[in-house]
């Protein structure tokens, strides 16, 4: 699968996209003025508010369908956790992605969870993101068994609370 094929689910999947995140950082070029300026207490990019992401994520909400995603943390949280926290998630919520976070001490804690980054669209397509070790994307690998992922879903939804609980409860 090519990223632009990966891309094309995001237009044409008609009920839910569900990501699983489970890196503690990505190396994101675009996202290094973020975290440098996170990291020095300096106010956001302007960009940052008007990111494709959210126009994308709003449209979805618009026509009914939703957009998913679980963040597993684990203590202490990563500065690139922490950025995501302050100046990302909150937009993405207010544009319409429903964010939960499951903390974990370990893998072993979480039943039938996945050890790597994916996308499930529409309980039919089930996408593997596959990284570098420190973050950077390699490429997306559609994956020809889907049910893991179905469970895995379940497991991380059940077991997650959602974004605004988890902030309250660890700000």
């Amino acid at each position: 699968m090519t990223p632009a094929e990966l891309g094309r689910l995001f237009e044409t999947f008609t009920s839910v996209a569900f990501r699983l995140e489970v890196l503690s950082a990505y190396n994101v070029p675009e996202e290094a003025e973020s975290l440098r300026c996170w990291r020095e207490g300096k106010p956001a990019p302007a960009w940052q508010k008007e990111r494709e992401w959210l126009a994308m994520v709003r449209e979805a909400a618009t026509a009914g369908k939703r957009m998913q995603r679980v963040r597993v943390v684990r203590q202490p949280l990563s500065d690139y956790v922490r950025m995501e926290f302050d100046w990302g998630y909150p937009d993405n919520v207010a544009a319409g992605e429903d964010i939960r976070i499951v903390e974990v001490k370990d893998a072993s804690g979480v039943p039938d969870m996945l050890d790597h980054d994916y996308w499930l669209f529409d309980d039919r397509i089930a996408v593997r993101m596959e990284y570098t070790a420190d973050g950077s994307f390699i490429r997306p690998v559609e994956v020809e068994d889907v049910v893991p992922y179905r469970r895995c879903r379940a497991s991380a939804m059940r077991l997650a609370v959602p974004f605004s609980q988890y902030r309250a409860h660890t700000s």
